[in-house]
């Protein structure tokens, strides 16, 4: 009988030796899986900010394209209205507008 309760002593011992070893393996898992879910977590913040920064740069070109946009067509408007005047006085307004819509079109270049 002490043969047997030994027998179930050592088993049990044994069985907890395993389960033991398998609970340290899982804690060592579960920490490095926390590890990397924090690394994560901050790689996700870091790329929303970056998000933000570029919807924000983004907003701001739109409003420079509509202001060259807008200016563009005050210059049309511009030059239309000026085909009726003589050409001798056209000129030099023309030069100063053909000035204008070439700096106009490369800041809607940049």
């Amino acid at each position: 009988m002490t043969e047997q309760i030994n027998t179930i002593v050592l088993h049990l011992k044994n069985r907890f030796t395993e389960i033991h070893s398998q609970l340290v393996a899982e804690r060592a898992q579960n920490d490095s899986l926390k590890n990397e879910v924090s690394q994560l977590i901050n790689l996700m913040q870091t790329k929303e900010s970056e998000i933000f920064n570029l919807e924000e740069k983004k907003l701001l070109l739109e409003q420079k394209v509509l202001k060259m946009q807008n200016e563009m067509l005050q210059l049309n408007e511009i030059i239309e209205s000026q085909k009726n005047v003589l050409p001798a006085s056209r000129d030099g307004e023309i030069d100063d507008l053909v000035r204008e819509i070439e700096h106009c079109i490369s800041h809607l270049k940049q």
